[in-house]
């Protein structure tokens, strides 16, 4: 499954918040389809911006002190030198979290665990990194926002498809179900999340009284 080209545009005209771009650039590293709309998607701004030509023309110097700001800034980070690097987090999604990184803080959770990466301010929503065990179900919940995932190893099926590595998915508001995690390893997701979901069931009456 692909992101539709509604998210991709959000992407490229900048709208996405810092959680979307992280599965994004996530999903785009494998995804050659993808990055193929990304470029489509640009080709009308770049077609625009050529055909401005010179009118005008920039501030004299400008060029000069945006290339000694940049310089200022330092070398670009690392993939390797992230916190995150330990993990099969792909190098887009790294790049993305540079001036966000930080060692995971994990969080138990019925059959896996969760960390926290990031949280925007504006939107509202969560980056969430999990790993599930493998053979067995995630207990049913309800997504209360919409949900983005991005698989990084291992699989998992629902009714709504069969997901494995670099494969993204995408869960509206309402939606509920139970995924079953593949038998060969731990599933590994990227993960953005408008709200936290709901457990159905008496693991929701342990999450109310945890919360």
């Amino acid at each position: 499954m692909h992101p539709p080209e509604e998210t991709l545009l959000s992407f490229v005209s900048g709208e996405a918040d810092l959680p979307a771009r992280v599965v994004l650039e996530g999903h785009l590293d494998g995804c050659p389809d993808c990055r193929e709309t990304v470029r489509s998607l640009r080709a009308p701004g770049a077609r625009l911006f050529d055909s401005l030509g010179g009118e005008g023309g920039a501030p004299s110097g400008l060029w000069q002190r945006l290339e000694r700001r940049v310089a200022a800034l330092g070398p670009p980070a690392r993939p390797e030198a992230s916190p995150l690097a330990g993990y099969p987090v792909p190098a887009g999604a790294i790049r993305e979290l540079a001036d966000d990184s930080r060692v995971p803080h994990w969080r138990l959770i019925f059959g896996g665990r969760f960390a926290v990466l990031h949280r925007d301010r504006a939107s509202g929503s969560m980056l969430i990194l999990g790993r599930s065990r493998p053979a067995r179900f995630v207990p049913r919940h309800r997504h209360v926002g919409s949900e983005e995932v991005l698989v990084l190893r291992g699989g998992f099926e629902d009714q709504y498809g069969h997901f494995e590595a670099g494969m993204y998915a995408s869960y509206e508001a309402g939606t509920e179900h139970r995924p079953w995690i593949e038998d060969k390893e731990p599933c590994w997701m990227l993960a953005r999340l408008e709200k936290p979901v709901e457990f159905t069931g008496w693991r929701g009456w342990v999450q109310k009284l945890v919360t």
